[in-house]
């Protein structure tokens, strides 16, 4: 028998084996399963069959109940082709509507094809792209440029000075997540990670926290600049984060345009070459 539903704690071994054949085991969904289970603003579904789970995402409700934040769409890989991944997105946007949200968004990477496939399905547009790459051996990494100019910054100040950072339709992504550059969106924001900034004629952002992930922790940052010499300052300066925390791996998310001069580092992974996130929305 198949049914769609709230998931709880006790599910966590069908997650887990769920995650076993998603990015190598390097899935981030366990590290995160009870964090989403105990967030009242989380609904975490999935799909049972005959008393097991093999499908699920969880829709977050962010920006002070504006949107609806999907994430964590896995099926196990047993019962993939049964259009699940499908079943279980439409009853998502249905719990959406019922939530009374104002749009649906959510990111994933260029090379998802499946995913992009589901999300065209049901309305999903694309908003932007940003670039992204991993590293899990940082000290091959050397990039010299000044990172003096680049200062921590709260929430509360970066808010007064937002409309000089160049990002897009007025959304901050860190991590693959994403909020309105609100007040209240940047302080949500700041109780995982740090933000960081420069100043020339605009005002050049990074936001740098952990990721947690089954194979280990990595530093995330985000940058936000117009130039290369900006770009490689907010880059140099978190990788000397990373390695001040005794981080060995990074992830960057970075502005698309820079993407062809990242690549021609030959510390750049082959196997990331033009892979970007995709930021997707639909208004409810």
């Amino acid at each position: 028998m198949k049914t769609i539903r709230k998931l709880n704690k006790d599910d966590f071994e069908d997650i887990l084996e769920i995650s076993k054949s998603i990015w190598e085991g390097h899935d981030y969904v366990p590290e995160v399963f009870v964090e989403w289970i105990e967030n009242p603003l989380s609904h975490v579904f999935g799909i049972e069959i005959d008393g097991k789970v093999v499908s699920i995402a969880n829709l977050r409700i962010i920006d002070q109940g504006k949107t609806g934040w999907m994430e964590g769409l896995r099926v196990h890989v047993d019962y993939r082709g049964k259009g699940l991944a499908n079943e279980i997105t439409d009853y998502l946007v249905e719990q959406a509507k019922k939530l009374d949200l104002d749009r649906l968004r959510y990111t994933t990477a260029s090379r998802n094809v499946e995913s992009l496939s589901i999300a065209q399905r049901v309305g999903l547009v694309q908003l932007f792209r940003l670039g992204i790459f991993w590293n899990s051996d940082i000290s091959e990494i050397d990039i010299e440029d000044d990172t003096e100019k680049v200062k921590l910054i709260d929430a509360t100040s970066l808010h007064s000075l937002i409309d000089r950072v160049p990002i897009k339709e007025n959304i901050i992504i860190q991590d693959w997540k994403a909020v309105d550059a609100t007040l209240a969106g940047l302080h949500s924001l700041e109780e995982k990670n740090r933000f960081w900034i420069s100043i020339n004629d605009i005002v050049n952002l990074s936001i740098g926290g952990i990721r947690k992930e089954a194979s280990g922790l990595y530093w995330s940052f985000t940058i936000y600049v117009k130039s290369w010499s900006d770009l490689k300052s907010h880059l140099n300066f978190h990788i000397q984060e990373a390695k001040k925390r005794d981080f060995d791996s990074i992830v960057c998310t970075y502005p698309i345009e820079f993407q062809e001069r990242l690549q021609s580092y030959d510390w750049f992974n082959e196997q990331e070459r033009n892979t970007e996130v995709i930021m997707l929305e639909k208004k409810l």
